[in-house]
């Protein structure tokens, strides 16, 4: 799993990845645990769904993921609040770029 989220984080944003993700999100929705198997797998989860964002909150949505957009950002949200007090230690761990972009869709992300 951890290479195919390194994968998608370094494509671009188009048709055939939002197709890929909604693929994506259907396995996770049969099994949640899949992406917390280790640190590396989540925080690669957590830095190529960051790129369905843009850095900036008023740009909206990129052409095309309007619909799996707010999908993913449930998923972050919902691991986001499994992790609790380790929230603060996992955000600052990961890219800096996916960080500002996960700010910039909410999720709060320090560092």
């Amino acid at each position: 799993m951890l290479a195919w989220c390194n994968v998608m984080r370094l494509a671009r944003v188009d048709g055939e990845k939002v197709l890929a993700f909604q693929g994506f999100l259907n396995v996770i929705k049969l099994n949640p645990q899949a992406a917390t198997q280790s640190p590396e797998v989540l925080r690669g989860l957590f830095e190529a769904v960051a790129t369905f964002f843009p850095p900036l909150p008023q740009a909206g949505p990129f052409p095309g993921t309007e619909q799996i957009s707010p999908q993913l950002r449930e998923l972050l949200l919902m691991y986001k609040a499994q992790m609790g007090a380790d929230w603060p230690g996992f955000a600052g761990s990961l890219m800096k770029e996916a960080r500002v972009r996960l700010n910039a869709a909410g999720l709060e992300c320090p560092g």
